[in-house]
């Protein structure tokens, strides 16, 4: 019986789609997805809200009223954010993580984006005597990009704080697409590493407060961390 199945199978002209075409078919329909994404603020902020609210729901079961929301708005001072850690990422924003990555961290001084960006705007060095443009090589867009930062870094200065991620974009899902901040056992705020320019100009500037993605929290922090950057 089963024989005359699949000879039947084959015979319709129809067949069982192995393993590996699975993945490949997941792999171009995610890349597809992620293009879609990018292109459009609705779509990006439906998927990304929709994961955080699912992490938020297991973190309010896990740990009440101190439980953190994936993406939420923190308040840090740039001046106390010494360490860094390339661990996580955007995606591991609210999750409650054990171990020693709070202390497996380098200094955020040793950061090449920090250093060039010091050398800029407290060195007075161009971004082409920095090696970070080169001489008509770059293309025009790369060029506003980095003049970009430079009206950015002055203007902070002027200023005196940073926007946050809803009044720059109104499709923002909470602080999504801001500075990565994971915070330590001890409260100590750790930059994730995504959002270094905005990082750099926060501490050249020398700004007393900035609003931030929230990264990971460590358990140990759970009892306090509200207090300390939820405002």
């Amino acid at each position: 019986h089963h024989r005359m199945v699949v000879m039947a199978t084959s015979a319709s002209g129809s067949s069982t789609k192995s393993p590996s075409q699975i993945k490949s078919a997941t792999v171009v329909l995610g890349r597809a997805f992620r293009r879609r994404l990018g292109r459009s603020p609705l779509v990006r902020a439906a998927y990304v809200g929709c994961r955080g609210v699912g992490r938020d729901a297991v973190n309010v079961w896990r740990f009440g009223g101190n439980a953190p929301r994936a993406h939420m708005r923190i308040w840090v001072r740039p001046r106390d954010v010494e360490k860094a850690t390339n661990a996580f990422n955007v995606y591991d924003s609210g999750r409650v993580i054990d171990g020693d990555w709070d202390l497996n961290t380098f200094e955020i001084l040793d950061i090449p984006k920090f250093q060039y960006c010091r050398d800029r705007w407290i060195g007075g060095r161009s971004w082409q005597q920095l090696g970070v443009l080169g001489n008509n090589q770059e293309s025009s867009k790369e060029i506003d990009r980095f003049d970009e930062l430079d009206r950015l870094f002055y203007h902070s200065i002027e200023s005196r704080r940073f926007k946050t991620r809803i009044e720059i974009d109104k499709y923002s899902f909470r602080e999504w697409g801001g500075t990565l901040i994971h915070i330590s056992r001890d409260l100590k705020p750790i930059f994730g590493c995504s959002g270094y320019h905005r990082m750099a100009i926060a501490k050249l500037a020398e700004l007393d407060l900035i609003p931030a993605q929230l990264g990971c929290v460590h358990p140990e922090a759970i009892r306090d961390w509200k207090s300390e950057y939820a405002r």
